[in-house]
């Protein structure tokens, strides 16, 4: 914001919003995996540590996916 170019202000505008998409769609991510991993292990379709291990596992992977660089 210290630039006085009023380009900056539209480039941050599209970096702000294009992190919000990223958030949002990451959420819905992680949403539907734990709600499906939930599901399957209160009906025993697998196993309560498998379905844990494997919503860890999403969760790192998801985070991870997101602390790449935003700017290319």
């Amino acid at each position: 914001m210290t630039d006085t170019d009023l380009a900056a202000i539209v480039r941050l505008r599209r970096m702000s919003q294009g992190l919000v998409d990223r958030l949002t769609s990451s959420y819905f991510k992680v949403m539907l995996t734990n709600s499906a991993l939930l599901a399957l292990g209160s009906t025993g379709a697998i196993a309560l540590q498998a379905s844990s291990l494997l919503h860890n596992g999403s969760t790192i992977a998801y985070s991870l996916s997101n602390a790449k660089a935003y700017l290319r």
